[in-house]
């Protein structure tokens, strides 16, 4: 994403991933800011930060894994890739039936 206006630039210094750590992997695979002159900067993956931030009803904790781009300006390109795996099933513990009536029994 280009970084067009300094009022832009506050919110594109990082970039957040949310998963649900309970049952998902979150990983960035790169990050990297391009320099107005075509150099690129890669993010450290020291600089990667985890904050647990939501506890559901099912207690599924959600986090953010947030990475900050180094050094950019206006003009700089900010680039994420990033790869979320399931690591179990979200209703593993449930058997959801559909009835004749079409409502749904959990057993």
């Amino acid at each position: 994403m280009k970084i067009l206006k300094d009022s832009a630039m506050e919110d594109l210094k990082q970039a957040s991933i949310t998963n649900s750590t309970s049952i998902q992997l979150a990983q960035v695979i790169e990050a990297h800011a391009f320099k107005v002159d075509g150099h690129r900067i890669d993010a450290s993956k020291q600089i990667f930060s985890r904050t647990r931030t939501v506890k559901t009803r099912m207690h599924q904790l959600f986090s953010d894994l947030t990475t900050l781009f180094p050094d950019v300006a206006v003009g700089n390109t900010v680039g994420l890739s990033n790869k979320i795996t399931k690591t179990e099933a979200m209703f593993d513990s449930f058997v959801i039936r559909a009835l004749p009536d079409m409502k749904a029994q959990v057993l």
